[in-house]
């Protein structure tokens, strides 16, 4: 409990954006750590992930997703030219795992 309360105390929150009605304030975190993932763009990229059919035949529904380097990747959907839709979800998907997505 004590890490999260120095974390929270750590926070600042920074100058406010307006578009229209909607305004978002910036929390800026005091020690900031580099990611522990990818991007699915970086990923593809660097030839880490790659996104294919699920058979020769393929279904227009249905991708799969792997993942064949040692780090998470973010999956966010429409990225990469990924139809939106396709994972209707933000998800970390780990290495060594294939997943279907459908």
């Amino acid at each position: 409990m004590k890490q999260i309360v120095d974390q929270a105390l750590g926070v600042k929150i920074g100058a406010p954006t307006t578009f229209k009605n909607m305004t978002v304030f910036p929390l800026i975190g005091g020690q900031g750590t580099a990611a522990d993932y990818l991007t699915l763009d970086e990923a593809l990229a660097q030839k880490l992930a790659a996104i294919t059919e699920v058979s020769e035949g393929g279904s227009v529904p249905e991708l799969k997703f792997v993942n064949s380097g040692d780090k998470r990747v973010f999956l966010l959907d429409g990225e990469a030219g990924v139809r939106p839709g396709t994972f209707s979800f933000v998800r970390m998907w780990p290495a060594d795992v294939p997943w279907r997505a459908s």
